[in-house]
């Protein structure tokens, strides 16, 4: 007969094997306004685009606007701005972009790149937020890219086109188009119904943590730890931004050396003095916060719990990794992250991999 441990652990199993891929295969957003862009067929020229630098209509194709650079010194742009777009809203942008040659020369962020970018009040760009729509290198044929974004209460304007800064070579763009959106009614369902069946399993398996025979300070710890992973996991995306825009302000020489995406203010001068800003760092390093954090938790769980065989204890951990990724679906602004899930799995085998190694150690 199955014990109440392992029933609780393949219900899990397939509550996250049904959650992930409904969730993240459903077609979420759909139209819910009109075209936001002026001219997106660049039939009136680039009269209707904020052009910097090398832009200009291609020669060659109709509705087609081409950014070539043969210095990586200089930028080439092609965007426009929306103001007051409203809290609590998603816009989808989409556009077909083909390049030739682009060679960065050091940092991420100098290649061609297509960005939907969020301003706060006072103008400064708020990378911590989701902007990429597409980022290439080298030659690539023609292809197309569309995300939804969403905008918050800080957002007071946002700046949709193509970039090409300090990397040397050719874009091609067309197509381009900014819309509102809104989520399905059938995605909300679902995932209405899939937030009713994880709570009805953690009242089903809250007991087991519950209930403790005495009291012990390192399991204490334990609890508190994976408490806090899912705090944070949970977290929504709002609040984090909040959080980096406190610290970005707290230690002004870190923004210094980073910049902004505008150095003057906030000015619209195009891509004029770009660096990666500190929000956009934080963002990479947040991403690492999943292996420590699991590697962090994988380790006190071998210590503490030696009791429990290591095979079971490893298939907890991964169960565990995997299921406070899913809960991210549910979670305002955050999404899940198949890359993600990878960060806290490779946690959990850093954790495995170094307490066998401090076993066979103590033990000599």
């Amino acid at each position: 007969m199955i014990s109440q441990v392992a029933a609780k652990t393949i219900a899990i199993t397939l509550l996250c094997a049904v959650t992930i891929p409904l969730l993240t295969l459903y077609d979420r957003f759909e139209p819910a306004g009109p075209q936001l862009l002026a001219d997106p067929a660049f039939n009136n020229a680039l009269k209707s685009w904020n052009a910097r630098g090398a832009a200009q209509l291609a020669k060659d194709e109709s509705g087609v606007a081409t950014l070539s650079l043969e210095k990586n010194s200089t930028s080439a742009s092609i965007s426009q701005t929306i103001k007051n777009p409203g809290p609590d809203r998603y816009f989808t942008f989409s556009g077909e972009i083909k390049t030739e040659n682009i060679s960065k020369t050091g940092k991420p962020s100098y290649v061609a790149r297509l960005l939907f970018i969020s301003f706060g009040e006072n103008g400064e760009a708020l990378w911590a937020l989701p902007h990429r729509l597409a980022t290439l290198e080298g030659s690539n044929e023609w292809s197309r890219y569309e995300k939804t974004f969403r905008i918050y209460k800080m957002v007071k304007k946002v700046r949709a086109g193509a970039w090409l800064h300090k990397a040397t070579g050719r874009i091609w763009v067309k197509n381009l188009s900014l819309r509102q959106a809104r989520e399905r009614s059938g995605y909300i369902t679902a995932r209405y119904l899939a937030m009713i069946a994880w709570a009805l399993m953690a009242l089903w398996i809250a007991p087991s943590f519950i209930s403790v025979k005495e009291f012990r300070l390192s399991s204490f710890i334990l609890a508190l730890t994976g408490a806090c992973i899912i705090g944070g996991i949970l977290m929504p995306k709002e609040a984090l931004v909040d959080m980096v825009s406190l610290i970005d302000k707290s230690l002004p020489g870190i923004r210094d050396y980073t910049g902004s995406i505008f150095s003057n203010g906030g000015s619209d001068n195009g891509l004029s003095g770009v660096k990666p800003d500190f929000g956009e760092i934080v963002g990479a390093v947040y991403s690492l916060t999943h292996f420590f954090f699991f590697l962090l938790i994988g380790l006190m769980a071998f210590i503490v719990k030696p009791e429990i065989p290591i095979p079971k204890a490893l298939g907890y951990l991964v169960l565990f990794s995997v299921a406070t990724e899913t809960m991210q679906l549910f979670t305002a602004g955050r999404e899940f992250s198949f890359d993600d899930m990878l960060l806290n799995l490779a946690g959990v085998g850093a954790a495995l991999f170094i307490y066998l190694f401090i076993r066979k150690i103590t033990r000599k």
